[in-house]
């Protein structure tokens, strides 16, 4: 589990499709470094994903909602 959220969390912020965790170069570089790695599957991964999303959707609802006061939001387009 741990390291298959520290895979997730390195899709997500270096903006990598999560298919990437198939390639054979990427696998081979991981059990280089740790041969006794499991490498997680892509479902894993898109999982992983979705819990973290939904997770700071949730605290961001629920900030917004205990905010004292007013919010503003602009856009320029």
């Amino acid at each position: 589990m741990y390291i298959s959220a520290h895979i997730a969390k390195w899709v997500a912020k270096s903006n990598q499709p999560a298919t990437i965790i198939s390639n054979p170069k990427l696998t081979d570089l991981l059990i280089t470094e740790h041969p006794h790695l499991n490498v997680p599957s892509l479902n894993t991964v898109h999982r992983d994903i979705k819990a973290a999303y939904l997770k700071c959707h949730k605290r961001i609802v629920k900030l917004l909602h205990e905010h004292p006061g007013h919010v503003h939001f602009a856009t320029d387009t």
